[in-house]
């Protein structure tokens, strides 16, 4: 996924990241990839994803929720959207955006912000994929 890559969840903060990675891929003429993890449980022994059979539906309806996240986001930049292609996986956030960032130029998060102290801090998949990751890590604040 060479680009720019945004983990995107539904969230305002997510939005937020989606939005801002998406001028900046515009700005720079570079192919956005907008990944949504569908978090599914760890295993006790292993820590990898346990994806069940009936997963599969669930995750259809989080591809069209994103689908209409992205259509929204782009509205706003007309004709200078940039090019962009939209990954929907099981598994565990962090782990996935950490290795979506091996092959990225840049990853785009939003952090978790809910006033007050709380928004000085990051969300756990943030911290993760800044502390792992294997290349630039914008987080875009949910404040102001």
């Amino acid at each position: 996924m060479p680009g720019i890559v945004v983990g995107v969840d539904g969230s305002p903060g997510s939005a937020k990241a989606l939005d801002w990675a998406m001028h900046i891929a515009a700005s720079q003429s570079v192919p956005l990839t907008v990944l949504a993890v569908r978090h599914v449980p760890a295993s006790h022994w292993t820590r990898n994803p346990v994806i069940m059979p009936n997963d599969a539906d669930a995750l259809a309806d989080v591809r069209q929720q994103v689908r209409e996240m992205v259509e929204k986001a782009a509205a706003g930049l007309g004709a200078a959207s940039p090019a962009i292609a939209v990954k929907v996986v099981n598994g565990l956030p962090a782990g996935e955006l950490i290795d979506a960032s091996e092959h990225a130029d840049l990853i785009v998060v939003g952090a978790r912000g809910q006033g007050g102290f709380a928004r000085l801090m990051l969300g756990s998949v943030s911290d993760q994929v800044v502390r792992h990751g294997k290349c630039p890590v914008a987080v875009v604040p949910n404040g102001r």
